[in-house]
């Protein structure tokens, strides 16, 4: 090899191991905690660069504090650096040892140009509802090119354009984590494929910027946002530190880098986030001294110093007031300002953040369901082609918000029985021996195309969400004539819907999470149009048939169930949905900071499922009613059934009227058949 191999072993310095020891006395993660370092090789050539590779097994090596968690009343969390960092660590490692690779953010003399308009840029993060706070943009003193400080401020710059991108797509929690109706994972992307990517543009700024998404109503949005809040950001570069716990001398924190760039003292080793004895004194200096607070040795960080700091230019050092800058504007730092309407500003940031979850490009065709509007639209080529009324979940069985694939169309299809149904209303009699209950409703035991009967199955051993029950086509079926497919996890679809009258309302939360279309012939007729080349004709003849028949599209279909509830056009002007199923109120908890498991807590979509389980566990453990023998038994009346627990199918299901069984030779029990069906819809 033209250079030199150093075989750099990512193992804990003495010092490290003395800062590890300090951790564990101050309630951090033992040193056995640690995640087990590689071993990267590096050019001898470029010293920088075996630098930059130490400082990143550093950080993956030894135990942090992060922010999550934040509280006024709770000591701060030690935890090793979440996953998602830990994956970034591990690129930028693959990145920075590939043959010939340097620093690209700061050279021997400091920070590089492109780095320092990359870092201006991050700081009017602002203007695009996320916080500057949470990127920890690096800095270098005046003076300050020792080659451990250099690549610090390598590996905090590219971590800081990582989490910037993070952020813009959406990272900033996991929507599921509030409600597992919000069913959209966060895309994090490649941290070295965004490095790379920011480097090599012309202009840093403007690829930071291409992170956030494109969509012109995001834009619409964000203007909005701007004009309520009174401008663009300032450039004074003030990121405040947010308000937590205590963070004990001896800890590592990001809270320590950011209060070092406060003062001016950046860490010698260029350990920026160790709260060592040396920057203790100035922290006790600059309180006492410069800020007037009794303050005593060994405190730390806390609240009352973040205050403090926060009142300190960037790069001030200790002595000078905050006032005693020239010229010091009050430039946003977090995207909030002072004036304005603060409930709108919310609400603006709560849904250009919805935004973010959506894929970037949505194809030329899609279909686009906005719940809290009650409309379906078919776009193509970004012109609405088709337009109809929608009805959607109750807020106790919502439609969840996600996106997938519509890939075929079912003509008078069969409907499956969801579990909730079959454990109130079918599970018992079965058990007990009432086989005719599914007759007498249009409904058969199904698995795999071929029927099964009733009375073979041993349902005391059997979990009802493991027989599949359908009901045939036919007029009292309520998935009506049509039903359009798009696979998920949560087995919701588009339908057809026996209750026209429905559609008259305002608010349309009557379905139990599946979405009913008033007209589904137009839409069928637009969708296999343009999936499949039919005409309106070949839709009609089809439509005529009696038996279930399954259309598979020539071409997938994006899907995009959506819940924005505040649309903005190019002028400015706002139109505001409701907020049906109380997702604005989960998103802004979010966004101010609460904990999205708190928050989650209450999600009813796990009340539901906890519902189900519990109609479940009654439906295993009841004992079924005695059987009838092959011996003759004289006639006799059984008692009615209780009635089973309030479910959210209540409202539209009315059960049929008490019936009397015969206990029959064959030992099932037997009824007469009813004159209409068990289901009747509104």
């Amino acid at each position: 090899m033209r250079h030199a191999v150093v075989r750099t072993l990512i193992a804990v310095t003495a010092a490290a191991a003395s800062n590890l020891a300090t951790a564990g006395s101050s309630g951090f993660l033992p040193a056995t905690a640690m995640i087990e370092p590689a071993v990267v090789d590096v050019p001898a050539a470029d010293p920088l660069t075996s630098y930059i590779i130490a400082d990143l097994n550093r950080r993956t090596a030894i135990p942090v504090a992060t922010a999550e968690g934040r509280s006024r009343k709770k000591a701060v969390t030690p935890v090793v650096r979440d996953e998602v960092e830990l994956k970034w660590l591990s690129q930028l490692a693959d990145f920075y040892a590939k043959p010939g690779a340097k620093a690209v953010w700061v050279g021997l003399d400091g920070l590089t140009p492109r780095a320092r308009i990359a870092i201006d840029e991050m700081q009017r993060a602002g203007d695009y509802g996320l916080d500057p706070a949470k990127f920890n943009v690096p800095w270098i003193a005046p003076g300050q090119t020792d080659l451990r400080s250099l690549a610090s401020a390598e590996i905090r710059m590219s971590l800081a354009v990582a989490r910037y991108a993070w952020h813009a797509r959406g990272g900033r929690f996991d929507p599921t984590s509030l409600s597992l109706w919000l069913d959209y994972q966060p895309r994090s992307g490649n941290a070295a494929d965004v490095v790379a990517g920011v480097v090599a543009a012309d202009d840093p700024a403007s690829a930071l910027r291409a992170l956030h998404p494109q969509h012109e109503q995001f834009e619409f949005l964000r203007r909005a946002y701007l004009k309520e809040r009174g401008g663009t950001s300032t450039t004074d570069n003030r990121v405040s530190i947010p308000m937590g716990g205590r963070i004990k001398p001896g800890s590592r924190h990001p809270d320590v880098a950011m209060a070092r760039y406060r003062l001016g003292l950046p860490a010698k080793d260029g350990d920026d986030e160790l709260l060592d004895t040396e920057f203790q004194q100035a922290l006790y200096e600059f309180m006492n001294v410069t800020a007037g607070i009794n303050y005593g040795r060994g405190r730390g960080i806390d609240d009352d110093v973040r205050q403090a700091l926060n009142g300190q230019t960037a790069g001030q050092t200790a002595g000078q007031t905050a006032g005693q800058t020239a010229g010091q504007s009050t430039g946003q730092t977090n995207g909030r300002a002072k004036g304005g309407n603060k409930a709108l500003m919310e609400i603006l940031l709560v849904n250009m953040e919805r935004w973010r979850w959506l894929p970037r490009d949505f194809g030329d065709l899609y279909v686009w369901n906005n719940l809290p509007e009650f409309e379906t639209r078919v776009i193509k080529n970004g012109q609405v082609i088709h337009q109809e009324r929608i009805i959607i979940g109750e807020p106790a069985t919502q439609t969840p918000v996600f996106s997938d694939s519509m890939v075929r169309v079912i003509f008078q299809p069969e409907w499956n029985v969801p579990e909730s149904i079959k454990l109130s209303s079918l599970w018992s009699s079965l058990r007990g021996g009432d086989y005719g209950v599914l007759k007498r409703r249009g409904m058969r035991i199904v698995n795999e195309g071929k029927e099964i009967n009733p009375a073979k199955l041993k349902y005391a051993s059997l979990n009802a969400r493991d027989v599949p029950v359908v009901m045939d086509p036919g007029p009292g079926n309520p998935l009506g004539a049509f039903k359009f497919v798009f696979p998920n996890k949560h087995d919701v679809y588009m339908h057809d819907t026996t209750s026209k009258d429905l559609f008259e309302s305002k608010v349309r939360t009557f379905s139990h999470g599946c979405i009913r279309v008033r007209n589904p012939q137009a839409l069928a007729e637009v969708v296999l149009g343009e999936a499949k080349g039919w005409n309106k004709a070949d839709v009609r003849w089809q439509a005529r048939g009696k038996k279930q028949t399954k259309i598979e599209l020539d071409r997938a279909i994006p899907i995009h169930n959506t819940y924005f509830t505040v649309i903005a056009d190019a002028s400015g002007t706002l139109s505001k949905l409701p907020d049906i199923y109380g997702h604005d109120k989960r998103l802004a908890d979010a966004l101010r900071g609460v904990d999205p498991k708190k928050i989650g807590a209450d999600d009813p979509a796990l009340a539901l499922k906890k519902k189900n389980e519990e109609l479940a566990n009654a439906a295993a453990v009841a004992p079924p009613r005695p059987q009838g023998s092959s011996r003759s038994r004289p006639r006799v009346a059984a008692t009615r059934r209780p009635a089973p627990s309030p479910s959210p199918f209540a409202s539209f299901f009315r059960p049929a009227p008490p019936q009397r069984f015969y206990a029959a030779r064959s030992g099932l029990f037997r009824a007469p058949p009813q004159p209409r069906g068990f289901f009747f819809f509104r």
